[in-house]
């Protein structure tokens, strides 16, 4: 019994969650999430229409994240926009941050695990390759993948 009460509890408390990031986004259409999903600063988070955001996602949105319409983000995806700035002594919890925003255009596909760093604009069409680190900016209908995230083709030859 104590069981299923908890189990009961965490969905709720999940589709709670779910709803109050959704009251506090900026949504131009139907928008699917999957739980659980982690976000900060939810009100720097604009989203096209049909936007599918997969399971265990973390976005850091204090630089603010955009995304376009019909745009696929993986499972395990993180979308960072604030990193500690190396060049202050005494890297720790209460350095300097450095913040930029994060930029996806429409259409585009981010695979499974993939993390997007702060100030990056990834193109209209793009995809991004399951496991990649993206430093810097991707092409519109580019692919690309791995550690640092690498051009690989165009993905419309």
């Amino acid at each position: 019994m104590i069981e299923r009460l908890f189990l009961f509890l965490l969905r709720n408390i999940d589709k709670a969650e779910i709803a109050l990031y959704k009251r506090r986004m900026h949504l131009s259409g139907k928008i699917r999430f999957r739980r659980p999903l982690f976000i900060q600063h939810p009100e720097n988070i604009h989203l096209g229409k049909d936007v599918a955001i997969n399971r265990n996602c973390t976005f850091l949105a204090h630089g603010g994240i955009s995304i376009g319409e019909n745009t696929m983000i993986g499972p395990n995806v993180a979308i960072l926009t604030v990193d500690h700035d190396y060049r202050v002594e005494g890297i720790g919890t209460h350095t300097a941050h450095k913040i930029s925003p994060v930029v996806i255009g429409r259409n585009a596909w981010i695979g499974a695990n993939a993390v997007v760093l702060p100030g990056v604009t990834i193109g209209d069409g793009a995809i991004v390759a399951a496991g990649s680190v993206v430093t810097g900016d991707v092409g519109e209908n580019s692919i690309v993948g791995g550690n640092p995230a690498r051009f690989i083709k165009a993905r419309f030859e």
